[in-house]
């Protein structure tokens, strides 16, 4: 007599909009808050920046959070591990565009654009560079290193000390910083990209 297997169990499908996803949709949301505020700034409205700044802040806790709950609660999904990335160059680009070339702004506030060039510069290489890998390869994986997260890390502490509207002390350190951490992992990334478009042609 032949026995019959049992089924195996059905593993649910992964949720995209599970809680970690959702904070990341919260970051979207909240970038055209804080540049409306920054833009919306004239002499007497300093009272904006302090919004933006809260705002701001929230959106890097969830940047925290979402990661944290992701692999706590098991709930790391493709769509996240894609959207996650996307939404926190939406906010750190769109900070420093507008802190940089947005007319009116006090000069605590604003980023000099030997700061903000390198930044914007790496990213649409990056993004360049991402494309190309995927038509090559059909695949893209993003995978996260530790002077990647330093970078992001840094960046958005400028971004911080910027909408704080901290003494230059307090920003020079931070401007230096960003640059020499936004190169290196432009560098590094770069390098990753020629390796994964060398391994298909050999």
């Amino acid at each position: 007599m032949i026995e019959r297997k049992p089924d195996a169990p059905q593993v649910p499908a992964a949720d995209p909009l599970n809680w970690p996803n959702r904070l990341t949709f919260l970051r979207v949301l909240l970038v055209p808050a804080v540049i409306s505020c920054v833009l919306s700034y004239a002499p007497g409205k300093e009272q904006l920046f302090d919004w933006a700044l809260a705002l701001f802040i929230s959106a890097c806790v969830t940047d925290a959070l979402d990661g944290y709950l992701a692999r706590r609660l098991g709930q790391m999904t493709p769509f996240g591990a894609l959207i996650d990335p996307l939404a926190d160059k939406l906010l750190i680009v769109s900070a420093f565009v507008v802190l940089c070339f947005a007319p009116n702004l006090p000069d605590a506030a604003r980023i000099p654009a030997w700061v903000a060039v390198p930044v914007l510069t790496r990213d649409i290489v990056l993004l360049a560079g991402s494309m190309i890998v995927f038509m090559a390869t059909g695949d893209l994986k993003a995978k996260p290193n530790l002077v990647g997260k330093a970078t992001t890390c840094v960046q958005m502490l400028t971004l911080i000390a910027c909408l704080a509207r901290l003494p230059i002390e307090a920003r020079s350190p931070l401007f230096v910083l960003t640059v020499i951490l936004t190169l290196a992992s432009g560098w590094h990334y770069v390098r990753s990209g020629a390796r994964a478009l060398q391994g298909i042609s050999t």
